[in-house]
């Protein structure tokens, strides 16, 4: 009983990304875990810390990929990130990664700002399932989320 229940909290910490039990265990298979935990979301991660990291490997394999750059305090990107995540759940060949900038100083936000010209949140970049760069778009516009999406699945 005290490893199923152990197991539970940690099935439902890996499906809020508390924790990364992949990483911590790759030779488990807790996605059944997740789900028994009632914690699946789908293709939905959100990732915080604003650290930069290598954005490909964020990348779904065989399935576009909307990267949304965000912070919680940011009312156009609370906005968008109900329309996000509903259309990524009616479309199964696209996955939804939501990356927490924290702060505008943050490696995070220099790195998108470098690289893609990012200069304000909500700011996402799609990507096809071979990696690459569909587009980009700048700020609460679901609309153009949708037809850069739909043009490519």
């Amino acid at each position: 009983m005290k490893k199923l229940v152990l197991l539970l909290v940690l099935a439902t910490m890996a499906s809020t990304n508390e924790i990364n039990l992949a990483n911590a265990a790759p030779n488990h298979n807790f996605k059944s875990l997740a789900l028994l935990a009632g914690g699946d979301k789908g293709d939905i991660e959100v990732i915080t810390g604003g650290k930069a990291m290598y954005l490909p490997d964020l990348l779904s394999t065989g399935k576009i990929t909307i990267l949304d750059f965000y912070a919680p305090w940011c009312g156009p990107c609370r906005a968008l990130s109900p329309k996000l995540e509903k259309f990524v759940k009616a479309n199964p060949k696209v996955a939804l990664k939501k990356l927490d900038i924290v702060n505008w100083s943050s490696g995070l936000f220099k790195q998108i700002s470098d690289k893609y010209g990012a200069q304000s949140i909500p700011f996402v970049l799609i990507f096809d399932d071979s990696g690459k760069l569909l587009g980009r778009v700048i700020g609460n516009d679901i609309v153009t989320i949708k037809v850069i999406v739909t043009e490519n699945v």
